[in-house]
């Protein structure tokens, strides 16, 4: 790190920086659907639990999967994650359909990004130049 006054910048980029040359894989191992109120169902299998097998499994029911709703926002963004795309062009998409700028943009799609990361709907894949490094 390096002091310049009162302030001190880094020598390596900011976490969003390598957030955006990442790429976005969709699980696949959920299933989509349009509901009818033209929200996006996302139905994410559970682990089964080892343990719990009869007559546990009579007195402990667990669920079998979880379902996620998506708004129409949302969908927008779970389909531009459809096919293997770094974070970057999702928000270029996302800012250029909704007239915002690159900055609006970023922190709404990589925050709704890494909300969908967290439940398990998408995973990051670094950018490809890191991947070739090692």
């Amino acid at each position: 790190m390096t002091s310049l006054g009162e302030f001190e910048y880094r020598d390596h980029p900011a976490p969003w920086q390598t957030l955006m040359k990442s790429r976005v894989v969709r699980n696949e191992a959920l299933s989509v659907q349009t509901s009818a109120q033209g929200e996006l169902e996302i139905r994410l299998p559970l682990r089964k639990l080892n343990w719990l097998v009869p007559p546990l499994s009579w007195v402990f029911p667990t669920r079998e999967s979880k379902l996620l709703r998506l708004d129409g926002l949302g969908s927008e963004v779970f389909r531009l994650c459809q096919q293997e795309r770094e974070v970057q062009w999702i928000v270029d998409a996302f800012a250029e359909r909704h007239r915002l700028t690159f900055h609006e943009s970023r922190v709404a799609v990589t925050q709704y990004v890494r909300s969908l990361v967290e439940r398990g709907v998408l995973i990051l894949v670094g950018s490809p130049d890191k991947l070739e490094e090692k």
